[in-house]
């Protein structure tokens, strides 16, 4: 019996060890397992600042994989597909953007770049981007011709290209602004793509106003600019108004009778020379000292032709009548009549006939 007992007992025990053994060889297996290996994440920017020679490009670690990125930058060659092996920037290390510059390039060629990153698990590429050099040369070379011509809101100027700089000349003709060194960036005119002379209408100004202007040509390397040019628009003219002078209109002062009927009309015009248009018309009428306001029009318009039939007064007195035209810029202008009734320089009481007849404007 005894020996029963022990036996059993020994086989538990062997049971035991080797449910341990298993047990422990998966733990050990677990263990051993190997993590899948990941390169990093890397996109390219787009090529900027290109000259002949150089240019600038970039990139941006999004993920270092499953290590630490050690070297990122971009690679460049003439064949689609660069890679490390050919040339390429040392940009730093790490996850984030970078900037890298292409230098030692062809002018007048194409190039493809790709932005890359490295850990210990290899080398992940960003997408493929392309770009051009410019043509080997300089920018133009040109003068700037003065000023002439001068107005209210328009002038000439020109300029004179004397080399090209060994490329195409791509666009010629001068910049202004109110401030000095203007760009094309600025107000403009394009004329032309030709060595030599050329000569340029500035419009769209301001009266009364400085200006600096100066000759551009450009061409694939820049743009080129000649000196800078100084002016002062023109002072506008106000509009001009007048009275109608043709038969049966009264246009100059005049001395009637108690009761008589006349007729009155004026004529008005903007400034030709500017863009400013006619916006208002007032009549008023002054008797006695008292100013009576016996028109007062708002529009828009370049002319306007006003045309009214009135009485004399029934009594002995004179009365001023002002006829005001007012453009856009607020530059306003006045005629004037003295309609006396009996004997002149005779004040007495008014007596309000006025009847507008006519009004037209354009």
């Amino acid at each position: 019996m005894m020996k029963k007992i022990i036996w059993i007992y020994s086989l538990a025990i062997v049971g035991a060890l080797i449910m341990l053994a298993i047990s422990c060889k998966k733990d050990n297996e677990s263990n051993n397992l190997t993590p899948t290996l990941q390169i990093p994440i890397v996109s390219t920017f787009e090529l900027g600042d290109i000259t002949q020679t150089a240019a600038t490009c970039g990139g941006d670690v999004t993920s270092q994989g499953t290590s630490a990125v050690t070297v990122r930058g971009v690679c460049w060659s003439m064949l689609q597909n660069p890679t490390t092996s050919d040339s390429h920037s040392n940009d730093g290390s790490g996850t984030g953007s970078f900037t890298s510059k292409l230098t030692g390039l062809i002018p007048n060629t194409s190039y493809y770049v790709r932005a890359y990153a490295t850990n210990s698990e290899g080398t992940a590429y960003g997408s493929m981007v392309s770009f051009s050099t410019l043509e080997s040369g300089t920018i133009p070379s040109i003068s700037t011709d003065s000023v002439t011509n001068v107005a209210e809101t328009t002038a000439l100027c020109g300029g004179n290209i004397t080399s090209d700089g060994g490329a195409e000349i791509i666009e010629s003709g001068v910049c202004w602004d109110t401030l000095t060194n203007p760009t094309v960036y600025n107000a403009k005119t394009i004329d032309g793509t030709s060595i030599g002379s050329f000569l340029s209408y500035i419009n769209g100004l301001l009266d009364s106003t400085q200006y600096f202007v100066r000759a551009y040509a450009t061409n694939s390397c820049g743009t080129g600019y000649g000196s800078t040019m100084s002016f002062t628009t023109l002072a506008a003219k106000p509009p001009t108004i007048d009275f109608i002078s043709e038969p049966g209109f009264v246009s100059n002062d005049i001395t009637l009778a108690p009761g008589s009927v006349i007729k009155i009309g004026v004529i008005a015009s903007s400034n030709g020379s500017s863009s400013n248009k006619l916006v208002r018309f007032r009549i008023v009428r002054i008797f006695n000292n008292v100013p009576v306001t016996q028109a007062d029009s708002a529009f828009t318009s370049n002319t306007f032709n006003f045309q009214f039939t009135t009485s004399a007064q029934s009594v002995i007195g004179s009365e001023l009548w002002l006829f005001t035209i007012t453009d856009t810029a607020g530059k306003s202008s006045e005629i004037s009549l003295i309609i006396t009734t009996g004997k002149a320089g005779l004040i007495g009481k008014s007596i309000n006939n006025f009847q507008v007849k006519q009004m037209k404007y354009e």
